[in-house]
């Protein structure tokens, strides 16, 4: 996400609030206007805070976070018209597997942390729905570049 931070001059000359804060949401250019400079950067730093942190779904790839993906990995199923009981399924098993890794970058997930986790089932049914679910979400990351 693209934020630009300026004077407005014409708005100075006016008696306007002249600090402006461009960003872009959407595909949209939004601008906020600020009387003073440290209010207009500490307005900035409230929208880049949840990009850096990686819970903005245009966080960078190495610093997304399991739970975002997630949200658009779920978004994106009801979009293309997956059954009501594929997207249940697959949010309920997915959502046990962010929780087990404690939400934790996606760029940190590797093969192995993936295949202890389904080991982790009890049955054999469990392992093969685990791997099936949980499986689907970190191919679709794969498949939208996403790691």
């Amino acid at each position: 996400m693209k934020i630009i931070v300026g004077r407005d001059e014409d708005r100075k000359k006016k008696g306007f609030s002249h600090w402006c804060v461009t960003y872009f949401s959407r595909g949209r250019r939004k601008r906020k206007f600020f009387p003073s400079r440290s209010e207009a950067y500490g307005f900035r730093r409230e929208l880049i805070g949840p990009i850096e942190s990686g819970e903005h779904s245009e966080s960078p790839n190495s610093s997304i976070r399991l739970n975002t993906v997630l949200r658009l990995h779920i978004e994106d199923l009801m979009d293309r018209g997956a059954r009501p009981e594929t997207v249940t399924s697959r949010r309920s098993k997915c959502k046990k597997f962010v929780k087990a890794m404690e939400n934790a970058r996606l760029s940190k997930i590797t093969r192995k942390i993936f295949k202890d986790y389904i080991l982790t089932g009890k049955t054999e049914s469990t392992r093969k729905t685990t791997r099936s679910e949980v499986g689907g979400f970190l191919n679709w990351c794969f498949e939208n570049e996403k790691c």
